[in-house]
């Protein structure tokens, strides 16, 4: 029984570090920069302007809320 446990672990510890390496390299690719693994779990690491804001291009204005979403006062 404690083989089956461990057998599990193993591949489930396999997983998540492959998961780990694809992760890494979409957010390598999509930021056009090399990423540590703090940023894998921060927000920050995804927030950087695109290459037209930086060029001061204006983004569209945010849409306003749908009616049923709208708050209640």
């Amino acid at each position: 029984m404690l083989f089956y446990v461990l057998a599990f672990m193993a591949l489930v510890s396999l997983f998540l570090f492959v998961h780990k390496l694809v992760y890494k390299r979409r957010m390598e690719r999509s930021l056009g920069r090399k990423v540590n693994d703090r940023e894998l779990t921060s927000l920050t690491s995804w927030m950087d302007a695109t290459p037209d804001e930086k060029a001061g291009g204006r983004a569209a204005p945010p849409r306003p809320p749908a009616e049923d979403n709208a708050p209640r006062h």
